[in-house]
């Protein structure tokens, strides 16, 4: 999809929702002050029910605690499937091109926004069956490591950090199937102690 002025902006799943003109804006324009990391995350592809949730506040370099509840829209033949902790970056760029009719040369300005994952890990525990039928239920819990250095999740104006909890499942010749949270990562108490808010690199 793209803006009235042919221009759009995007982040990888599962923080793609919004992928399109509303990631885009005009010369000047700030698209991601109206952002919120919550809008930005797509919480499945449909294939599964359930929830990923926590038993407490996440925060760097602590244990996530929480339970996986899934149900089976569709058959599943997976050829892996894991509980995977995803990073996001995203932040707006400046953009030009120039265009030439003849002797005339017009350059057109625009601001969007893009997104890289700095961080894809998949955990071997808890193990999560890599096929299902239709209806069938899944439960567990689980303890994964947080980032020991993070960075927290942050809302900086013209960029955004956010991280996910996704349960994702690698279907040979097709889309993936998928279920995500949005994972709120709060800095560590010691940490802010120790030397103040981690700087959060957004440039890379």
């Amino acid at each position: 999809m793209f803006g009235a002025f042919g221009r759009s902006g995007s982040a990888p799943s599962p923080f793609d929702a919004l992928n399109g003109a509303r990631l885009a804006g005009h010369q000047s324009s700030h698209p991601l002050h109206d952002v919120r990391a919550e809008d930005l995350l797509n919480p499945g592809d449909g294939s599964l029910a359930g929830s990923i949730t926590l038993n407490e506040r996440a925060r760097v370099g602590e244990p996530i605690r929480g339970a996986i509840e899934l149900t089976a829209q569709r058959e599943i033949k997976a050829r892996r499937a894991n509980l995977r902790l995803v990073g996001l970056r995203l932040q707006e760029e400046q953009k030009s091109e120039t265009h030439r009719d003849g002797d005339t040369q017009r350059t057109e300005s625009w601001i969007e926004a893009r997104g890289r994952k700095f961080e894809e890990l998949p955990f071997l525990e808890p193990a999560i069956p890599v096929t299902f039928v239709p209806g069938q239920q899944f439960s567990t819990a689980f303890a994964i490591p947080a980032p020991a250095l993070g960075p927290p999740s942050a809302h900086l104006g013209e960029a955004i950090v956010a991280w996910a909890l996704e349960v994702r499942f690698d279907i040979p010749m097709g889309g993936d199937a998928f279920l995500a949270t949005l994972l709120p990562l709060a800095q560590h108490p010691d940490l802010i102690a120790a030397g103040g808010r981690q700087a959060i690199d957004v440039s890379r």
